[in-house]
C-alpha cells in the first residue's frame, strides 16, 4: 500500500471512529479522533469527513443554521455526499404522502461549487428533489447556493414518482446531486478562475431568477 492509499485509509477509519463517538453522543471524543487528519494532504477527502462529522455536531445539538453553513461553505469537496445533502436539508418540512420524488436535469445556468470553481452555462446537471411542487424543485435546488441563473436557466423533469413510507424519515430537498456534464460547444472557457477579482474571498454566489421547466 502506497503512502496516499494510507492516508486515505487513515482518514477513513478515523472518520468512520469519529461518527460512532457522535451517533454515541460524545462529540468531544469526535473533535478529538479527527484531529490527525484535519491537515492531511488528502485535501478533499479531509474537508469532505470533517466538514460532514463537525456538521452533524452541530445538527445534534440544535445548531442548524450553523451545520448547514458548514456543509454549504464546502460543498465543492461533497457534491454527491448523501449526507451531506441530509445536512442541508435538516430545517425542511418531513417528506410525506403529499412529497413527490422528482428527477430533473438543469441547463444554461452557472454553477459555482465554491469561490474558485464555476461551470460555465454550457454545462448540465441533474438532481432527485423531494418536493410537492415544481416551484419547490426550484427553491429546495437554489437552498444549495451554487447556481447564478441567468434567464435562459432550464429545469427538465426528467421523472416524477410518489415518495415512499420508505423515504417519509427525510427531509424535503436535494437527496442527490449528479456530475455536471459539457452539453454545448465552449462559449467561454470552461474553468472560471474568480480569485483576482474577489482577492481570496470565499463565498457562493446565488442570483435568483425565473427558472423555466420543460418536460422531456
Amino acid at each position: 500500500m502506497n503512502s496516499i492509499d494510507r492516508e486515505l485509509k487513515k482518514i477513513r477509519d478515523l472518520a468512520s471512529k469519529a461518527m460512532e463517538f457522535v451517533d454515541n453522543g460524545d462529540f468531544r471524543k469526535a473533535r478529538r479522533v479527527l484531529k490527525p487528519i484535519e491537515n492531511s494532504y488528502c485535501t478533499s477527502e479531509s474537508i469532505q469527513a470533517t466538514s460532514i462529522i463537525y456538521a452533524e455536531i452541530l445538527k445534534r445539538q440544535g445548531k442548524y443554521d450553523e451545520a448547514i453553513s458548514k456543509v454549504k461553505s464546502n460543498i465543492c469537496y461533497m457534491w454527491n455526499r448523501v449526507d451531506g445533502l441530509m445536512i442541508l436539508n435538516c430545517k425542511n418540512p418531513k417528506v410525506d404522502i403529499n412529497t413527490s420524488s422528482y428527477l430533473v436535469e438543469v441547463l444554461g445556468g452557472t454553477a459555482c461549487l465554491g469561490a474558485f470553481t464555476t461551470f460555465p452555462e454550457n454545462f448540465k446537471t441533474s438532481y432527485q428533489v423531494f418536493a410537492q411542487s415544481e416551484k419547490e424543485v426550484r427553491e429546495r435546488i437554489l437552498e444549495l447556493g451554487v447556481y447564478q441563473c441567468p434567464q435562459n436557466t432550464e429545469i427538465k423533469i426528467i421523472s416524477l414518482e410518489p415518495a415512499t413510507k420508505e423515504h417519509f424519515y427525510l427531509n424535503r430537498g436535494v437527496a442527490r446531486t449528479f456530475p455536471f456534464e459539457k452539453y454545448q460547444q465552449d462559449t467561454v472557457s470552461d474553468t472560471l478562475n474568480l480569485e483576482d477579482e474577489f482577492n481570496g474571498t470565499a463565498f457562493l454566489i446565488i442570483f435568483c431568477s425565473d427558472l423555466d421547466f420543460k418536460y422531456l
